[in-house]
């Protein structure tokens, strides 16, 4: 049984009611080993859980706990648990001490007295029985065990209850077995946990199992039975112990009154003695005379002393000194008066501790006598001859007499009985404890309880056995009894189903006895010849019923039947009571009796009325069946003169047509190969016939109107790849459904080389248009060539790509691409670091030769120098071709593949166009900009021109006017220069202006704009400033940039320049108004003496 079925929620209270019992007596335990007992008891006279018991209780609780986790620990833990109840079992049994009462417990005298240790019978047996469940479930399944396993815990819920209910009614007898020690009310309450939450689990487990076969009441049974009997049992163990313990008492008594005779008799004689010393007057020579006397006839007399010198004799078993004699005088006249004299008990130590009954003669002349106790006691045992042979007596401290036989003290302490003797010459009484030996204890043990506890256990036995016969029997019979009847209904069924099938068989069915009087027929048989009441046929003749005219026949019938009984297949027309004649078959065969003796025939028509017909249909159909095989070959010739191939499925029966042109196109002979449905499985392509199977579902689930055209894949027997087109259409059967699919092969393969290379041609011209067209858009060549190395990798597949540019004696790398892999910013790094010269490499071999080439890595090292500067591809191949503009190579392009982008490259005439294109691209590139530059660039001076600077100031001003800044404008004028380009002419003007626009080039930042307006007149734009005045330093830069005299050609000239400034938003909000406004103040600087400058609206 899984643990996990323990698992359940329905379990938590079997479980709670454990850890209840556990807690009880973990806290138990803990109150034992602390030495605190008060925690073991209820109250004050009430019995205590014993340690063991509570060890025990503990055990067992964690292997209910085990039961749903680990069931080997639960095992252990039960197993555990159980060895101490049955070894403190056979230390009940047997007498011995097997130490178990004092594990981890050192007992001490007041809890010895107080509260005993050892569990009590009752308390081991719960035990055990409660353990045995625990293992009877984890180790068998038996439906006995199941029973058997709930019957000992319910027995043990029944003794705790009971045990429970003795403690409240105070019923000693319930819970304490015959004076052993009994279950404690914390036990009882333990085990009443312990069992109600077994019971609730066993219940649970096998429910089905107790309810299915009533086990109910034969748990009920065993339970109440062992109960009572054991009830018994323990009634009567106690009766009986309470009869030996009377026949203890009553030796008891018999040894104490020997005792009282034996002490009497001391006192009488002693009082003798006394009164001969009181009335008579003897010498010392008649006293001891008579002091022997006395010796001699009383063993028990161990000295007499008197007079005042204190003279003595003893007795023949007693050596006393005359010293020890003096000191016990002295002893004794501390003893109690009575009677004229001093009775004591003293005890000698020189003697050897002997006790001895001392008399002191008080009244007259001294006298003392001195008798040993241990003889008196000794005496009277063996006088009394009793069976107790464990005896003590005690005067107070001193024992007086002990004899120990070879009881434990658990015996001595279950069996003892204890008296007093009370003398009036003795101030405390005498303390008797006897008990009996062991062996007479078993000699006077009763049979009756061991015979009541077997005999009631097989009873009970007996009974729960018939009971459970009785339920098994029952559950059989019941079983048998709806057995038979299903039985019964399903021969009913039968016989109904026969007699339907009998009635409305198509055979016309006809029973006739030997006679050939009819007996019975069928309803197919009254149906066809017309008949409507069938007692309207029984009992005529058979010729009659079949109305047949033909005598001959009838005599044919009546002699095959006589001779053989049997005729097969005889044809005959029939006509029923309408005149309509049938064509019969007629079978007759005997019918047998249960003596295999024949009592009758069973006349058999089958109308084969159609059967000329049927034949009929038959031969038109073998017509119409070789004319299809005739238009299916003609179909077929025309299908493989017009196709590549057919093929036709049946979907139900699997069967697979393939005609020999589509196997032979795909390498394979009629002869030699077997077509099947896995042929496409297996020699398409997976993708190609995933998508195929697919079409072909949806084609079936439309009913055809789904289009099943599609473009195949398939593998030649010799490897290579073949384009099929497949088409199919299903064939709609009349209920709607499509069994059956044809279709067509066609081979495409040259058709997909033609697409191949016409898509190749298109990449090579997709390539040029897009490579020209960047070069030819893009601001700067450099952007353009790394723009080209993109797309070319990209359309080609090269994992990198990287532009050379020429310098004079080595190739540099300009730029990168490479596609997305990590570590992609160090690869780049690294490869732009690159540099080889003229004749290293694939690109020196391309810068050599003038013209593309490809290497593979089968080459030798053709690309380790790029391997070795990036190490985050595996590199398969390499593609370089040169740019050659004005018959000079401008520019080398290296591709390289990898085996994750592999480029394998055919042709190298299609890259060779490429670079032809992208060359003639990079020369009309560079002849536009020269021309662009021409167009917006002043001839002389080199600087932009008017055009060009009216241009970037409304550039200017439009990103001022979105970043909410200012733009400076200033007007640069030529002092003198026309007197200069006067008097030493045009061409020295010319060079002043150049020497002029290099000094202001020199004073301005990198990002200020410089251009000739016209003449001697120059345009300064300034942005990014952060006051007027970091514009009127500026202007004194500028004015300060011309040296004086500036020499030109070796002359001398002077000239300064002057500067009006205009700022955006403030002078003006248009290009053509600040322009203006930096006019009008280069006009005032003239007016006011030249070599200086002005704002315009200065803020």
């Amino acid at each position: 049984m899984a643990a996990n079925g323990l698992r359940s929620k329905r379990y938590y209270f079997c479980y709670a009611l454990a850890a209840a019992a556990y807690l009880i007596a973990v806290v138990i335990m803990v109150g034992w080993i602390t030495r605190a007992p008060q925690f073991a008891a209820l109250g004050a006279g009430s019995l205590v859980m014993r340690f063991n018991t509570a060890l025990c209780i503990t055990l067992t609780s964690s292997a209910v706990f085990a039961l749903a986790l680990k069931k080997r620990l639960a095992m252990l833990l039960s197993l555990l648990s159980g060895l101490i109840g049955i070894f403190t079992l056979l230390e009940y049994a047997s007498g011995w001490d097997l130490g178990l009462d004092y594990w981890l417990v050192i007992p001490q005298t007041a809890i010895d007295k107080g509260y005993p240790i050892r569990m009590g019978p009752n308390t081991a047996f719960c035990i055990v029985l409660l353990n045995a469940a625990i293992l009877l479930y984890c180790l068998f399944k038996k439906p006995w065990t199941k029973l058997l396993q709930l019957v000992l815990v319910t027995l043990v819920l029944c003794l705790s209850l009971a045990a429970l209910f003795g403690y409240v009614l105070d019923i000693q007898i319930i819970y304490n077995w015959a004076g052993y020690p009994g279950m404690g009310a914390q036990s009882a309450f333990c085990f009443m946990l312990l069992s109600l939450s077994l019971s609730i689990l066993f219940y649970y487990r096998h429910f089905k199992f107790y309810s299915r076969h009533g086990m109910v009441q034969t748990m009920a049974i065993l339970v109440t039975g062992f109960l009572f009997f054991i009830l018994l049992w323990q009634n009567f163990l106690d009766d009986a112990a309470e009869q030996l313990r009377r026949k203890i008492a009553a030796d008891t008594r018999l040894i104490a009154k020997e005792i009282e005779v034996s002490l009497h008799d001391s006192f009488w004689a002693t009082r003798r003695f006394f009164s001969r010393l009181d009335h008579h007057v003897f010498n010392n020579e008649a006293i001891s005379e008579d002091a022997g006397n006395y010796l001699k006839d009383m063993p028990t007399l161990a000295a007499i002393a008197w007079g005042k010198e204190a003279m003595f004799q003893h007795g023949p078993m007693d050596d006393l000194s005359k010293p020890d004699l003096l000191h016990l005088i002295g002893l004794c006249q501390k003893g109690l008066k009575t009677q004229g004299m001093t009775v004591t008990v003293v005890e000698h130590a020189a003697g050897g501790g002997v006790p001895y009954l001392c008399f002191d003669h008080t009244k007259g002349p001294p006298g003392w006598m001195f008798y040993n106790l241990q003889r008196i006691v000794s005496g009277a045992v063996k006088r009394a001859d009793s069976n107790l042979t464990g005896v003590e007596v005690h005067y107070g401290p001193l024992a007086l007499f002990i004899q120990i036989n070879e009881g434990s003290p658990a015996f001595i302490h279950r069996w003892a009985h204890t008296d007093l003797l009370q003398l009036d010459f003795l101030t405390e009484p005498l303390v008797f404890k006897l008990w009996p030996s062991p062996g007479y204890v078993a000699e006077n043990r009763p049979w009756l309880p061991i015979i009541t506890i077997l005999l009631g256990l097989v009873i009970t036995a007996l009974l729960a056995l018939v009971n459970l016969l009785r339920n098994k029997v029952a559950m059989d019979n019941t079983q048998l009894k709806t057995s038979i009847t299903d039985k019964s209904r399903r021969l009913l069924e039968v016989e109904s189903r026969y007699q339907r099938i009998y009635d409305n068989s198509p055979d016309l069915y006809l029973f006739v006895d030997c006679t050939c009087r009819v007996m019975e027929c069928n309803q197919t048989f009254m149906r066809t010849m017309g008949v409507i009441r069938k007692k309207n046929l029984l009992g005529q003749s058979v010729f009659e019923v079949l109305n047949i005219k033909n005598t001959m026949l009838e005599k044919n019938i009546m002699n095959r039947i006589a001779a053989t009984g049997v005729i097969n297949n005889l044809e005959l027309d029939l006509v029923n009571q309408f005149d309509s004649t049938s064509r019969m078959m007629l079978k007759v065969s005997p019918f047998m009796g249960t003596d295999n003796q024949t009592i009758g025939y069973l006349f058999s028509f089958r109308d084969i009325s159609n059967i000329k017909a049927l034949q009929e249909e038959l031969a038109s159909k073998k017509y119409s069946e070789n004319l299809f095989q005739e238009n299916k070959a003609i179909y077929d010739l025309i299908l493989d003169e017009t196709t590549d191939g057919w093929w036709d499925i049946n979907l139900e029966t699997k069967e697979c047509i393939l005609s020999s042109k589509l196997l032979r196109s795909l390498g394979y002979e009629r002869d030699h190969y077997t077509p099947t449905l896995d042929f496409f499985r297996d020699n398409a392509f997976p993708d190609d016939f995933k998508l195929l199977e697919s079409n072909l579902k949806k084609h079936i689930v439309s009913k055809g109107k789904y289009p099943l055209h599609q473009e195949v894949r398939y593998r030649h027997r010799n490897g290579k790849a073949v384009w099929i087109l497949c088409r199919g259409q299903g064939i709609v059967d009349p209920d709607g459904r499509i069994r059956r699919v044809v279709g067509t092969h066609i081979d495409i393969t040259p058709l997909k080389f033609t697409q191949e290379k016409l898509s190749l041609k298109n990449l090579e011209l997709d390539l040029i248009y897009k490579t020209t067209r960047t070069i030819l858009v893009t601001d700067t060549i450099q952007d353009a060539f790394k723009f080209c190395a993109a797309t070319i990798s990209q359309a080609i597949r090269f994992a990198v790509g990287m532009v050379y540019y020429v310098n004079d004696d080595s190739l540099h790398v300009e730029s990168v691409w490479h596609q997305t892999v990590t570590g992609e910013e160090a690869c780049s790094a690294s490869l732009k670091s690159l540099k080889l010269s003229k004749k290293e490499g694939i690109v020196g071999q391309v810068y050599q030769g003038r013209k593309a080439i490809w290497l593979s890595a089968t080459s030798a090292d053709p690309f380790s120098l790029e391997q070795a500067h990036c190490s985050h591809f595996k590199f398969s191949g390499a593609l370089a071709f040169p740019l050659i503009v004005a018959d000079e190579i401008y520019a080398v392009f290296e591709f390289l593949s990898d085996e994750s982008h592999a480029a394998p490259i055919e042709d190298l005439d299609m890259i060779d166009l490429l670079a032809s294109q992208m060359s003639l691209a990079v020369e009309r590139k560079m002849a536009y900009s020269q021309l662009q530059h021409l167009a917006l660039h002043d001839e002389l001076t080199k600087l932009p021109n008017r055009r060009a600077c009216m241009d970037m100031l409304e550039l200017a001003i439009s990103r001022a006017t979105r970043n909410k800044s200012e733009v400076g404008l200033m007007f640069l004028d030529l002092d003198d220069f026309k007197e200069v380009n006067d008097t030493y002419g045009h061409h020295l003007g010319d060079q002043l202006l150049v020497e002029v626009s290099q000094c202001f080039k020199q004073s301005i930042r990198g990002h200020d704009y410089l251009a000739r307006l016209a003449g001697d007149e120059f345009l300064l734009i300034v942005t990014d400033f952060s006051s007027y005045s970091a514009l009127s330093l500026l202007a004194k830069r500028l004015i300060e940039s011309i040296p004086h005299p500036l020499v030109i050609d070796g002359i001398e000239v002077n000239v300064s320049v002057s500067i009006g400034i205009a700022v955006y938003p403030f002078a003006a909000k248009t290009a053509e108004a600040l322009l203006q406004k930096a006019d009008a103040a280069l006009y005032k600087v003239k007016s006011e003496g030249k070599n200086s400058f002005y704002f315009s609206n200065p803020g």
